[in-house]
Parts: C-alpha cells; structure tokens; sequence
C-alpha cells in the first residue's frame, strides 16, 4: 500500500473516531463517579426544597446519596445493620408531612428503616415482619391530599400500611395467603372508581383492595406463577377506565380491567421471565397506552392495547436485560423513547420504531444489576443508571419544548413507587346525540361522560355546536339544539373541551325529512 492509501485510511479512521466522539451520550458533570463498593440496588431519586436532585442507593449493608453534581450527601452513608440487604427498590416521599422527603428500604432481616435527608432515621418509626420480607417498599396516598402510608408486604402474605409512628392504617394489615413479592401500586379503579391497592404474590395472584382494605370484586387475578415486578396501573383502552398490566415470572403479561377481566388479546407470552413491571406510554401517539417490559432473554417488548407488537419490536439487546424498562419523551420533542439496560454494561435507548436514540447505547463503566432512572434537572435531561462501583449521569440533548411530565420515568413510575400513571389530562368519552336518526322535528341533545384518572372535578366544560363543519356561536355552551335550528339534509356534531382536558367530538349526525303525517280527507 502506497503513502497516499495509508493517509486516505487514517483520515477515515479518524473521521469516523471523531463521528463517534461527536454522537456518543456525553457524562453530566461530576459522572461518572466511583463509590465505595459495589452497588447492590436500584437508584431511586428525591428532589429536597431546594430543588437539588439525589441519587439513593445501597452498598451492601449501607444506604448512599449522592447530588445530581455527583458530591456526596451530608449525614450519608447510613449503616443499615450488619450482614443485610436491601430488597426490592428503595422508595422516596414524605412519610411525616414535614415538607422534606425520607428515603425508605426493605431490608432481609425484615425491618423497614426509614432515613430523613439528613441521614437520621425517622423519629417513632419502627417496623418488622416476623417471617421477613420479599419486596421492596411503596409511599402511598390512601387518603386524598393528606400524607402518603409507607406500603409494604411480608412473607406471610400480609400487606401493611404504616403511618410516620409506625403504626397501621386501620383495615390493616390485609392477610393475603402466599408471600407478597412485589411492591404495591395505587390508583382509582371501578366504576364509580374507587382508590384501590393492587400487589402480585408468590402464588402468581394478583391482589386488590380498597383504602380500607376491602377486597375488590373480581380479583385476585391470577397468572401462572410468582409476580415480582409491580403492577401497573393506567387507561389502556382509552375508555376513561384504569386497567392493570401486570409482568409475571410465568413468561406473559397480563393486561385486566377493574372488574378482574382480561383485556381482549391477554396475556401475551413473551418466551422469557419477566422479573420487573411493566412501563406504560402513549409510543405511537394514538392516545392509548403501550406496555413495555424487559425480559431476560435480552428482549424488549412494546405491546399495544390488544396485545399486539408494536412495528420493530420485540427487539434483542443483549443476552439479558435488567432492571425495568422505562419510557420518556427525553429530548422533549412530544415523542416517547424507551430505555433499558443489558447486563454487559450498555444503556440503551430507543425511539418508538425501535431504532437507536443519538448517542447509544452508551458504555457503563461496570456490569449493572438494575435499570436507569430519568431526571429533569433546570431544563437539562439526565439519564442516570449504577453499574458495578461507579454511578454514571449522561446528558441528553434538548431539541423540543414539550414539558409534558415524562410518562414512566423511574421503576414503579416515580421514586415514591406509585405505580400509576401520572398525571393524567381530564378528558370525555361515550359523545352521543340522541336521537341518533333525528328528524326535522326532533330536538338535538348531547350526553358526554367525563372522566379524570386523578379523580379531579370536571372543569369548565365547554360545549360547541358545528352544522355543516361551520360553528353554531350562538349555541355555544347549549346541550341541545331546538328543531327550529335544523333542517333536512344537514350534518351536525359537537365538540367538549375543558382546561388541560383532551378535546373530543362527536360521531356527525344527519337530519332526515318528517314523517308525512296522516292524509287529511274533508267531505
């Protein structure tokens, strides 16, 4: 090979080093940072007063924190107690109503400690299973506004829920039968709805009870095997109902309605075991959630409401996923991207036709044990994910100006574990005008149902009349339409709207003659 050959190579290879220096996911500063051990949890975020963002996570007997700027915490780490282990995924929320959040784990010796931000535990609270725990805990609100219960289940197949003193709700514990495996979820379920408890056990059950503790008609749902991720809650369908999605260890996911039911086209087999729960995001902007889950074979699956796959998935990553799936719309261009991580130590995040997002999959410095969370931080999105003894933080760059709230950031939705999608837009369903073959002489009426998945009041609902696709002004507001405003052959529809509500309309109606009446006869 001549000089001339040797040049033009090296000029390639350094083109094509610099095009990969210029794409690749760049470090936020102060990432990656090393730790003192091996990480041997999840992360789970928290946001203090001030704004400043924290990373907790354990290293074996320890609790760690680290700031978004990778400094450490003041008053962490914190000893857990000797020769333990913290189970499931730690949980973020304020637990004493004191306007600064605690941190709370499940550890293998079967205690629950909770840890102020200072690094103290939590003055009162004490708890301990006698048979131990499986699964990590949840902060939720059972009551409205007020402050959430720390929600947790034990190997004897209770599920408790327990104030800042460490005292139960009253209907609690739940006594359930086999181990609780998973964490609990939250979210308004029924019709009318009700706030409802849902948790997978060992047995492969999936549970379901009220505030109270009541068990809701229809449940436990069941699969075939032990449910460790935790389930889902949100509107799959899109009928103003919540449904669960539940991952189970049996190979299939599990999409049922409030009433125990399966979703038409549920379960879906996967061909792998599903050790986390599901994510939920609208991935091909039709208005109707996806299911994403992570199995072990190293696949990722989205999965539309009908349990088909959507276009360029299930698509291999690796050998073996871990951790969850997560989805979010992370260069705020109003579409969603999915993330997971492969066990070989890549971060991987893909756009909802399954292709890769600029920049990865990037390059952990060390072999991970559990999946990334999402942050938003002054405008700047970070991914954030723990591998080996290092913490890393990768920088995503902004090109829209959405700021929709990301749609299943972190496992579990949010680092209080919720497991519901939040929030939620109000919005209207079942849009009808009766009678639904008018006549000239008939009065046109609207009937809507409203819907608010957060369990808000309906807004101020704004009704508007269009007659041959033009607006009505001067019915605006009006339910009906007096047969005097319409005649033969004329097309008519309505449409809601309401702040911060998904705007609907009606299906078009077509107004047809009267009926001749009888023959008038005069003699």
């Amino acid at each position: 090979m001549n000089s001339r050959s040797w040049l033009v190579l090296a000029l390639c290879f350094a083109s094509a080093a610099s095009s990969s220096r210029v794409h690749a996911a760049p470090s936020a500063p102060g990432f990656p940072k090393k730790v003192s051990g091996l990480v041997t949890s999840p992360l789970a975020t928290g946001r203090q007063p001030d704004g400043m963002v924290r990373l907790y996570f354990s290293i074996g007997d320890e609790l760690h924190c680290l700031q978004a700027n990778g400094r450490g915490c003041d008053g962490f780490p914190v000893a857990l107690g000797q020769k333990v282990a913290v189970l499931g995924l730690p949980a973020v929320g304020d637990l004493d109503g004191d306007g600064v959040e605690e941190v709370a784990v499940a550890l293998s010796d079967g205690r629950v400690v909770v840890v102020k931000a200072d690094g103290v535990p939590l003055a009162g609270f004490s708890f301990r299973a006698p048979k131990g725990l499986q699964a990590g805990p949840s902060f939720l609100q059972l009551d409205g506004e007020r402050r959430p219960e720390l929600v947790v289940g034990d190997k004897e197949g209770r599920l408790h829920a327990l104030r800042a003193d460490g005292s139960e709700r009253a209907g609690f514990p739940i006594g359930t039968g086999g181990a609780v495996t998973s964490a609990a979820s939250a979210g308004l379920l029924g019709e009318p709805a009700r706030l409802a408890l849902v948790w997978g056990n060992e047995e492969g059950r999936v549970y379901a009870a009220d505030s109270r503790g009541k068990a809701l008609p229809g449940f436990p749902a069941v699969t075939g095997y032990l449910v460790s991720g935790q389930p889902a809650i949100g509107d799959l369908d899109g009928d103003g109902l919540n449904e669960v999605a539940v991952a189970s260890q049996d190979f299939k996911v599990y999409a049922v309605r409030h009433d125990g039911s399966l979703l038409p086209g549920y379960p879906v087999a996967v061909g792998a075991r599903l050790l986390s729960g599901p994510a939920l995001g609208d991935l091909d902007g039709d208005g109707r959630l996806e299911l994403v889950v992570a199995a072990t074979d190293g696949q990722l699956h989205a999965l539309d409401t009908r349990g088909q796959p959507l276009k360029g998935f299930p698509v291999k990553l690796g050998e073996r996923l871990v951790g969850a799936a997560l989805v979010a719309d992370l260069d705020r261009d109003g579409e969603e991207e999915v993330l997971a991580t492969t066990a070989d130590g890549k971060l991987h995040v893909l756009k909802a036709n399954a292709r890769a997002f600029p920049g990865f999959p990037a390059r952990l410095e060390g072999l991970p044990d559990s999946g990334p969370v999402v942050i938003e931080l002054d405008g700047q999105v970070l991914i954030a994910q723990a591998a080996g003894e290092r913490a890393s933080a990768f920088k995503v760059r902004r090109v829209g100006k959405s700021a929709r709230p990301f749609a299943w950031p972190e496992p579990g939705h949010d680092s209080a574990r919720g497991g519901r999608r939040f929030p939620n837009p109000p919005s209207f369903a079942d849009l009808q005008i009766s009678p639904k073959t008018p006549v000239t002489d008939d009065e046109l009426k609207a009937s809507y149902r409203f819907f608010d998945l957060d369990g808000d009041p309906e807004p101020g609902t704004e009704v508007r009349w269009f007659r041959e696709g033009k607006e009505v002004p001067e019915l605006a507001g009006k339910l009906s339409v007096p047969a005097a405003k319409t005649a033969k052959g004329q097309r008519w529809r309505f449409e809601l709207s309401a702040p911060g509500a998904v705007s609907r309309q009606s299906a078009e109606i077509v107004i047809a003659n009267s009926s001749p009446g009888a023959p008038k006869i005069t003699f």
